[in-house]
């Protein structure tokens, strides 16, 4: 995923993701793609360890909402391919 993809589905500054990114360079992997670059996690136990943290378990809505923005994310750039 890009980082202008992840600020639009995050609502968020592409400037203050592209921050939290570059500190997160640890766990994400780089990929160039047609001259783009591609974020990635290094490895899906990754998610399980975040999803496994105290702060993100209390309400776990904020995964329920995610999933809902990177769909509708999704399905508008599907509806302006067309």
């Amino acid at each position: 995923i890009t980082c202008e993809m992840i600020a639009e589905i995050a609502q968020q500054d592409e400037v203050d993701v592209a921050r939290v990114l570059d500190e997160w360079r640890e766990c994400l992997k780089k990929q160039e793609i047609q001259g783009k670059i591609y974020h990635s996690i290094y490895h899906a136990s990754f998610v399980d360890f975040l999803k496994g943290k105290r702060a993100l378990q209390s309400p776990r809505k904020i995964f329920d909402e995610v999933n809902r923005r990177i769909a509708d994310y999704f399905s508008t750039q599907m509806d302006t391919d067309k």
